[in-house]
């Protein structure tokens, strides 16, 4: 019997225009997958013309220019965008990133081993994602309530199962939670460069809910100095120390931001 094949997906816009780590993360799924669906959606920075040239390095990654970034008005245009990368896939199970995470190669045994070895009764999996912040080297402490975002995504999942919400999982379907510290996922979505951070969390507040008066006012006053200061986001006592080193896709990415 043929071992089960992998795809892998993910979206972007305007990745040069805030720092996201799109090429590490497109380099780590094209490392583990069988196939790679990469959507670019209507950037406008210089973006869809570095990813058609980077995506020539790697066989088995199809990239497509035509995501319509104003499908929805609000955060379910995540869901709907992500799902139009998942549908591209054939293969028996998908794995799903964010253009501003990366997977660690040394769990790629891991994810390997689980989809060969999956009862019938597992339709996904939780995995562990690192949000980092403040600093390259540490991430939001897991015992933290109240987090921005979840350190347990469902991203490993069976043929036809879609992103839900803002994307941020698959839907929880049969799900396993026991190798969750098997699988990590690097997310670099608070450390971009620092002039950058500020920009694209008012940015992106203020369309996730199609409301601009969402927006965090401790965000609109670093906006107005120029400096960002994450700890008046989130205490720093609040933070832990990576468990092991960045993956190595990414590791230059986060040395030029240390």
């Amino acid at each position: 019997m043929k071992d089960p094949t992998l795809g892998g997906s993910v979206f972007v816009r305007n990745a040069l225009k805030y720092d996201y780590c799109i090429k590490e993360s497109i380099e780590s799924l094209a490392a583990l997958c069988d196939d790679v669906f990469v959507l670019d959606c209507q950037s406008d920075d210089g973006t869809t013309a570095m990813l058609a040239e980077f995506v020539k390095k790697f066989p088995n990654v199809r990239y497509q220019t035509n995501g319509d970034w104003n499908c929805k008005a609000d955060y379910h245009k995540l869901a709907e965008l992500a799902n139009a990368c998942i549908k591209h896939l054939n293969t028996d199970w998908h794995i799903m990133l964010q253009a501003d995470e990366v997977l660690h190669e040394e769990c790629f045994p891991v994810i390997r081993s689980l989809i060969k070895t999956a009862p019938k009764t597992v339709q996904t999996y939780a995995l562990r994602r690192l949000n980092l912040f403040g600093t390259v080297d540490k991430h939001i402490s897991f015992s933290m309530s109240h987090k921005p975002c979840s350190d347990q995504p469902v991203r490993l999942g069976r043929r036809g199962l879609m992103a839900t919400g803002d994307a941020e999982a698959l839907e929880w379907k049969d799900t396993d939670r026991t190798h969750i510290d098997e699988i990590l996922i690097y997310h670099y979505g608070y450390v971009r460069k620092s002039e950058i951070n500020i920009n694209k969390a008012v940015d992106m507040q203020s369309w996730f809910f199609g409301d601009k008066s969402s927006v965090d006012g401790r965000l609109l006053d670093m906006q107005k100095t120029g400096v960002w200061e994450p700890y008046k986001l989130i205490p720093e006592n609040m933070l832990t120390a990576i468990p092991r080193g960045h993956p190595k896709f990414s590791a230059k990415w986060a040395e030029e931001r240390r």
